[in-house]
């Protein structure tokens, strides 16, 4: 009973200090990105809403080309950029993650993928803010509703971070090291977006296009997005199955490559 006690306390301890160190890496992340100069850290909204204000609003003068049917054009536009930005800036951002934190990992209590999930908190933070405050807006000029199933959209935007977080650690490790790499990774990202999905949807591409496009993880949740944005939306080619196998997978791998980065980390 004693030993039972004493490990409930010790857990109970060790959470706390995890706390502690994810919240001093928030606000130093925070800080160290932002400044407090300006608006500070409200940039952590305002970057993203004016990205997808800029986007969405750019579609809208092009006529929305990219919609069908019932569903309007600035809010597929607004959550699909929304959404994809989660991914760009975690993935861009994952070549610098253990240089800019490097001082920091010579403490024990302080790991690469505590730094990993602060980052993670910041951009969905950000881009899920921008997307309620944008969408609350198209509501009320009449271009926009709110979600029909709002579960499907968190569903989606909680995939998205979870798979980008997973890719993230990945890159992280492939490219320590290699500045030159590191430096493709903001082409890369750029060349994903118009084959992610962010900006179509599955069920308008011929059916022998369709079978191959749902192998991208990226288009399956950009599927779970919308379909929880509007209510005409297809859940043909929805797949929870497939995307949490490969966020598993990806974070499982993340984690192992990890754990070697940061032996080469103190031998370096």
């Amino acid at each position: 009973m004693k030993t039972d006690q004493a490990d409930t306390a010790s857990f109970g301890k060790a959470l706390s200090v995890q706390g502690a160190v994810l919240k001093a890496l928030l606000l130093r992340e925070m800080t160290s990105r932002y400044g407090r100069d300006n608006i500070g850290m409200l940039w952590l909204i305002g970057e993203p809403l004016i990205l997808a204000a800029a986007i969405t609003t750019i579609h809208l003068l092009k006529g929305g080309g990219h919609t069908q049917g019932s569903i309007q054009p600035g809010m597929f536009t607004l959550i699909g950029y929304t959404c994809f930005i989660i991914f760009r800036g975690l993935f861009n951002r994952a070549g610098s993650i253990v240089d800019a934190s490097m001082p920091l990992l010579y403490h024990r209590v302080i790991t690469i993928f505590d730094v990993a999930i602060v980052r993670t908190v910041i951009e969905v933070t950000g881009c899920f803010s921008a997307y309620l405050v944008l969408m609350s807006i198209f509501v009320m000029i009449g271009l926009g509703s709110f979600p029909y199933r709002p579960l499907y959209v968190m569903a989606g935007f909680g995939l998205m971070a979870w798979l980008s977080t997973g890719a993230a650690m990945v890159v992280a490790y492939i490219t320590f090291d290699r500045p030159t790499l590191e430096r493709m990774l903001h082409v890369f990202s750029y060349f994903m977006m118009p084959i992610s999905g962010a900006f179509f949807m599955v069920e308008w591409l011929p059916s022998e296009y369709q079978r191959i496009v749902v192998w991208n993880p990226l288009t399956v949740i950009f599927e779970i997005t919308r379909y929880g944005q509007f209510e005409t939306a297809s859940p043909d080619f929805i797949d929870f199955g497939y995307v949490l196998a490969v966020c598993a997978f990806l974070t499982y791998t993340g984690l192992i490559l990890l754990r070697k980065l940061r032996n080469k980390v103190h031998l370096a």
